[in-house]
């Protein structure tokens, strides 16, 4: 049974869009309205120009002073000075190659979600959680086809064990009082 590949599309979320010139007050009222919204695209005449998380956001904004610097700036200034990581990558990539590059970008998993971008478009979001327990998932699924594969393969070896167990002569023949052993 061959499974087909699971793809960052298959499991995002749709994205929430602002314009750059939103100021950053904007944005953290996105945030507050929606407690499940991770992060917010910024984008200019539809194309990505980038994406603020909503832990970087809050972050930021709870030092002393950060939201009487930002609240008025356009996010675009803010997304400058966010020194979090930018993970963008494809929507048709495998989950488990998007897990590796993820890890290799950020070894530490500070990331909460990811944007899906192709064509300067954002395809929608994933978030770090949904794609650790996709890739969890799928291992639980290859243990188990692994797991099928590996008792078939005994038994597999234990019948050809048996048929060629019967294809030996018996040890000791007997033809009235003579007895012939035989042994290969």
């Amino acid at each position: 049974m061959q499974r087909s590949r699971a793809r960052l599309a298959d499991i995002s979320r749709g994205a929430v869009a602002a314009p750059p010139h939103l100021p950053v007050q904007g944005v953290l009222a996105l945030f507050q309205r929606d407690p499940d919204l991770l992060s917010v695209v910024i984008e200019e005449e539809g194309d990505f120009r980038g994406c603020v998380n909503r832990k970087e956001l809050l972050t930021l904004l709870s030092r002393p002073f950060a939201m009487e610097l930002y609240a008025k700036k356009p996010v675009l200034t803010l997304m400058q000075d966010l020194k979090g990581k930018r993970i963008v990558l494809p929507p048709e990539l495998d989950v488990d190659e998007a897990a590796v590059q993820l890890l290799s970008l950020d070894p530490t998993l500070q990331t909460e979600a990811l944007a899906l971008v192709d064509d300067r478009r954002c395809r929608g979001i994933v978030s770090v959680s949904d794609l650790m327990m996709t890739v969890a998932e799928r291992q639980k699924e290859l243990l188990g086809a692994l797991d099928r594969l590996s008792s078939r393969l005994r038994e597999e070896v234990a019948l050809g064990m048996k048929i060629q167990q019967d294809l030996l002569p018996p040890p000791d023949y007997r033809f009235g009082s003579l007895t012939v052993g035989a042994g290969i």
